[in-house]
């Protein structure tokens, strides 16, 4: 079961952000747009601000974030995005912390 408050916030946007998901890779890797496929597209509840990849030394701002983690692939080889308020951080292979479901809170 889905948050409403997910769906109002960001279901409307994630074709928007799967597509500066995969632009992003596509400009990370030297690629054309059109190599990149998508994986998976989960709705989800980030604990903070970071998205699930904090960097170190940085403050957060507690609190829930709706939103999404989008895995693109490419040549067999998965990349893993994460997404909320309108934005998406690509976050490297065993960097990132794994989000709540969607219907958590």
């Amino acid at each position: 079961m889905s948050s409403a408050w997910i769906t109002k916030i960001d279901r409307g946007n994630r074709d928007r952000l799967v597509k500066l998901a995969m632009e992003d890779l596509a400009e990370r890797l030297g690629l054309d747009l059109e190599t990149i496929t998508l994986k998976s597209l989960t709705n989800v509840t980030w604990l903070d601000m970071s998205m699930g990849y904090p960097q170190p030394g940085r403050k957060v701002a507690p609190g829930y974030v709706p939103g999404f983690q989008i895995i693109l692939t490419h040549a067999g080889k998965d990349y893993d995005y994460h997404s909320g308020f309108g934005r998406v951080v690509y976050v490297p292979e065993g960097k990132g912390q794994p989000p709540l479901p969607a219907d958590a809170i």
